[in-house]
């Protein structure tokens, strides 16, 4: 029978963990399955047609599964997946702690608001969400943290930053000593130095270097989204820019279409933001012992 994974990075979505994957899936001794995100620990015994329908390879059944892992060889320390729903899904820490008791689970923090911001972009741009940030966020529900867990449909924008809440989840059923969390801040100025802190959490060998010259999941709001959908948005010439273009010179020239600016992200909404984040950050400080005051400001 195939082996389970004995590590997960389990989010936060938008904070790093596609290019997390990446270096990981690089890395001599660590195995990752061509599957970037299962999602197998939300929806085991599912079908399909369920509220994580949207991920593109969902896996709801265990020998399915425990396939994804089969060309895991001895040289491999750490054998793992990157699901990033399982951060935000109130039933998932009690099926790993089931199946897997002695993972270790890696976890990568945005600054909530940054990280709201730009899962809109992302899903704007792909277009899945007609309304403005403002908008999409006077919309979520506003039920309180300590109403966990809630409905997948109301974990939009705002709610999948309430970080403390979500991550308590973990802890209290697993030893604090098998959870790294990790600032995408830390990542975003020594990427490499993060990476490696990260390889020393798994038990691999720290001194590898992987390339890391590709931007991956680049945000930004499509400049002319009429222009964007029509080249990026279909799938037929989605297809042929793919035959003719290696996939780093589409990605830039992709990046090229997007503006990179927080028009849509005001003062107002920031500070608006930061008063409704400011009980879970302080919470969260305590929890994972560092300073987060800078998400506050």
């Amino acid at each position: 029978m195939e082996s389970m994974p004995n590590f997960f990075v389990i989010g936060a979505a938008r904070a790093g963990t596609t290019a997390l994957y990446n270096f990981l899936y690089q890395h001599p001794q660590v195995f990752m399955p061509e599957v970037k995100e299962p999602g197998f620990f939300m929806l085991e015994g599912t079908q399909r047609e369920n509220p994580y329908s949207d991920l593109e390879y969902a896996v709801s059944n265990i020998d399915t599964y425990r396939s994804l892992f089969a060309g895991a060889q001895s040289q491999h320390l750490a054998v793992g997946e990157a699901t990033t729903g399982y951060l935000t899904t109130a039933h998932v820490p009690e099926r790993i702690k089931a199946r897997v008791p002695d993972a270790r689970l890696i976890v990568l923090l945005r600054n909530p608001i940054d990280r709201a911001y730009s899962e809109w972009e992302l899903l704007y741009r792909a277009g899945r969400e007609q309304l403005s940030f403002e908008e999409a966020v006077r919309q979520e529900p506003e039920t309180p943290a300590t109403n966990l867990p809630w409905n997948p449909d109301e974990l939009k924008y705002v709610r999948k930053g309430l970080y403390h809440a979500h991550l308590t989840r973990y802890y209290e059923l697993f030893d604090p000593a098998q959870i790294g969390v990790f600032l995408f801040d830390d990542w975003r100025s020594n990427q490499l130095d993060t990476l490696q802190r990260i390889y020393q959490f798994l038990g691999v060998d720290d001194t590898f270097a992987p390339d890391t010259n590709i931007e991956h999941n680049v945000g930004g709001v499509p400049k002319n989204k009429f222009v964007y959908d029509l080249i990026f948005g279909s799938d037929s010439l989605k297809q042929v820019a793919k035959s003719l273009l290696p996939t780093k010179y589409l990605k830039q020239i992709r990046g090229a279409f997007l503006d990179r600016s927080k028009d849509d992200l005001t003062p107002q909404m920031r500070q608006q933001l930061i008063d409704h984040y400011r009980p879970d950050v302080q919470a969260l400080e305590k929890l994972i012992d560092r300073d987060l005051s800078h998400w506050l400001k």
